[in-house]
């Protein structure tokens, strides 16, 4: 096996990855947060291999990263990231762990945990027993989770792909599917958004959405619903209609273009509105919540601006939702 080269993606490719979900068990399994909504026998408390499994994750890195995205390294440099076999999977695993993969950018994580998950991998590279122990917890995972992945989750997912591949092709923006997303966007990560590769629809992520900076390549794992076209819009309106909210009072709309105009501090808006100190304070605690306006400490003061650019996504998101189809 020689390492994978490092090269730009052309296009954003869709496909479900049994790495991302056994990466979601373990999730779930680490935290005992999130499960998904259909019950699995793997996540049952009641279940002592569920209690087992979970015991042996946490000593497998007994620290507070709680996300193992190790394994998505790891199976990308073995060239099985999106492979569906669970078995060539698992047999690529202990030589994938040990190739010198050098210190990859992981320019999603945080310091700290990219600091962590490199220390993660040499480890695996330099500890043979260790590197069984990973090995193995990952294949007793997949022998909870067979039954139900072979029985339904891998045609719901490669479904899904094709829904979310048909829908890209149209024209949708890939953050669109979920507008919980779009904060990857304006913040630090925006720069590796830029190059997002792959989008993998998962089963078992559950609540979680997962971004992670691959050697040349960017991947986003996050759970998609199949349903009817219904209850598809349902789901998609109501993060936008929470945000709408907070622009339903007309004093509050008219702060907003306030302060669109020029930054100003709570007490100068207070005055200039006519009303109460703490009335206005109820105002911009709404909007912040909602993210149309941003603060900026200047001499020991706090000026709030509007999200010009946060109003205009959610202008656009409500384009979508009425333009479906």
């Amino acid at each position: 096996m020689e390492d994978p080269p490092v090269v730009a993606p052309v296009s954003v490719a869709v496909a479900p990855s049994l790495a991302m979900e056994l990466f979601g068990a373990a999730l779930v399994l680490r935290t005992g947060r999130k499960r998904p909504e259909q019950p699995l026998a793997l996540f049952d408390p009641e279940n002592p291999r569920s209690t087992e499994l979970a015991r042996r994750v946490r000593e497998l890195w007994p620290n507070e990263m709680d996300c193992f995205s190790e394994l998505l390294i790891v199976a990308h440099a073995g060239g099985v990231l999106f492979e569906q076999d669970a078995e060539v999977l698992l047999r690529r695993l202990p030589e994938a762990a040990q190739l010198d993969i050098g210190e990859p950018a992981l320019a999603s994580e945080t310091p700290e945990d990219r600091e962590e998950l490199l220390a993660r991998l040499d480890r695996l590279r330099r500890r043979p027993a260790l590197r069984r122990r990973w090995v193995e917890f990952w294949a007793d995972l997949w022998t909870e989770m067979r039954g139900p992945w072979e029985a339904e989750v891998r045609e719901q997912l490669l479904d899904v792909s094709r829904q979310v591949r048909r829908r890209l092709d149209e024209g949708e923006s890939v953050w669109g599917p979920d507008s919980r997303l779009p904060h990857w966007c304006d913040d630090d990560t925006g720069e590796v958004t830029g190059r997002l590769g792959a989008v993998v629809p998962s089963y078992l992520l559950g609540g979680w959405k997962v971004l992670v900076d691959l050697p040349g390549l960017v991947v986003l794992g996050h759970r998609f619903e199949v349903s009817d076209g219904v209850a598809q819009l349902r789901q998609r309106a109501a993060p936008l209609a929470e945000h709408l909210k907070a622009l339903a009072d007309p004093t509050r709309l008219a702060i907003l273009a306030h302060l669109a105009a020029r930054p100003a501090r709570i007490t100068d808006v207070a005055r200039s509105f006519g009303i109460s100190q703490p009335t206005a304070s109820v105002h911009f605690k709404v909007l912040r919540d909602a993210g149309l306006v941003a603060a900026d400490r200047r001499d020991g003061h706090t000026l709030y601006s509007a999200d010009v650019r946060r109003f205009g996504m959610l202008r656009r998101e409500g384009r979508q939702l009425v333009a479906e189809p």
